[in-house]
């Protein structure tokens, strides 16, 4: 019998350098990944709704015709615009099109921040206030507190895949000093290299820490069995 590996269908705007990587670092037997991009340059609210309503449907025509295992909605903000509603109906939407199990960063997200069952959260992100606004709703109505919310304020998406992972770890130790108190840090976005920074992370702040490529990575592999 031949061995097929499972296929990863990832859906991602078309700036995103990072989550790629991420996932062929992080999965290197047993899955191939294969990627379809929607077109987005600025991360602002604006742009990313016409992202997925203009080219998200396309992108899922698209990646269907792989047949995959399961599809990953490889944006965080994207996911978050409205509150943890409209990323359930993204899902929805990718999986009535191309009936295949859709995963979404938030979710993703979500899950592990209840797994580590911390409540009281600290987030980071390369975003402007807007953005982080969308993610401290979503956050909330998931049942967190959001202690805080720190963006660098980058809205050129192709700048934040260029910010080196110490960077990362430098703007978290500028930010947190006052916020220590916080019982766990997300740092938001798949095309922010914070999970090449995460053993950093980990050595300079006790708490636990999630990214959001290592959530849905974490994720799809556990869906996957692999």
């Amino acid at each position: 019998m031949m061995f097929y590996p499972k296929r990863v269908g990832l859906i991602v705007p078309s700036s995103n350098t990072t989550l790629e990587v991420d996932f062929y670092r992080s999965i290197k037997k047993g899955a191939t990944i294969h990627t379809t991009r929607m077109y987005l340059e600025v991360v602002t609210r604006a742009n990313e709704r016409k992202m997925i309503r203009e080219d998200l449907p396309r992108s899922v025509d698209l990646i269907k015709t792989l047949r995959p295992d399961v599809i990953v909605f490889g944006c965080t903000s994207g996911g978050a615009l409205g509150g943890l509603g409209h990323d359930q109906k993204i899902a929805s939407m990718i999986e009535k099109r191309s009936k295949v199990k859709c995963i979404t960063v938030l979710s993703s997200v979500v899950h592990e921040l209840k797994k580590v069952g911390c409540r009281k959260i600290g987030v980071l992100t390369p975003y402007i206030f807007a953005v982080n606004e969308d993610i401290r709703e979503s956050l909330t109505q998931a049942g967190f507190k959001v202690d805080f919310i720190r963006g660098m304020g980058i809205v050129d998406n192709t700048e934040v895949g260029r910010i080196p992972p110490s960077e990362i770890c430098r703007f978290a130790k500028k930010i947190l000093p006052p916020f220590r108190h916080a019982q766990a840090l997300f740092f938001s976005c798949t095309n922010w290299r914070a999970l090449e920074a995460l053993h950093q992370l980990k050595k300079e702040f006790k708490v636990p820490i999630i990214t959001s490529s290592q959530a849905v990575i974490g994720a799809v592999k556990n869906f996957l069995a692999i």
